[in-house]
């Protein structure tokens, strides 16, 4: 698969975060396993395990459930939301609703 530049970019802070041992900092806020991560440039990438979703075995907020589990929305199973994010960035052609550069890596 081709990354766009932004993706790329995003990948390869992330990378320099984990090379230069930058411990990665769960958000504050949410109901998923939401990291922040800087690398000593101070370059920040986001990134959310697929198994830490809201009701998906490994959510680190006590939400824990099977993957397919019923979620805070209504229709949308756990492990469904990281492919409908990548999904809006994909289709979000030009910017034009704002969405941050997603990947599924």
């Amino acid at each position: 698969m081709e990354f766009d530049a932004k993706v790329e970019a995003c990948l390869v802070e992330a990378r320099q975060g984990f090379n230069e041992d930058c411990e990665p900092t769960l958000t504050e806020d949410g109901t998923s396993g939401a990291y922040i991560i800087r690398n000593s440039a101070g370059a920040v990438a986001v990134f959310k395990p697929i198994d830490e979703e809201p009701f998906a075995p490994n959510n680190p907020r006590g939400m824990k459930g099977l993957f397919g589990s019923e979620t805070c929305r209504a229709g949308v199973k756990s492990g469904e939301s990281t492919l409908r994010e990548v999904a809006a960035y994909l289709i979000d052609h030009n910017g034009f609703s704002g969405v941050p550069a997603t990947s599924l890596v």
